[in-house]
């Protein structure tokens, strides 16, 4: 059964960005067999999801410790090279863990 890469119009993809905090981005033709060109999408940037019944400190220490070692995530892949504390904030998709919020604003990120 042939596949086939779902177009997004642009009116779209920034009404969605808008409301949910989504970035936009091109994947490139040649990346896969079935795109006939470069196809806008959307995006979300990293994100750990987590159980909300996991307590706020574990994830407060998680979230800490994922703020001040950025730049050794940068370093696991290059499509990771672009995060930064402040992407980590971006997104508006789902609702942040209480520990999440207590770590981004003593990082002054919220």
């Amino acid at each position: 059964m042939p596949m086939v890469m779902m177009p997004v119009s642009q009116a779209v993809r920034d009404k969605v960005s808008s409301a949910m905090g989504t970035g936009q981005m091109v994947i490139p033709g040649k990346a896969y067999d079935i795109l006939s060109g470069d196809h806008p999408t959307l995006a979300l940037t990293a994100m750990l999801v987590i159980n909300a019944d996991t307590s706020d400190d574990e994830v407060y220490k998680i979230t800490k410790a994922l703020i001040a070692n950025v730049g050794e995530i940068q370093g696991v892949h290059k499509a990771m090279r672009a995060l930064n504390p402040e992407m980590m904030v971006k997104q508006n998709a789902i609702p942040f863990h209480p520990g999440a919020v207590k770590a981004y604003k003593e990082a002054g990120l919220m």
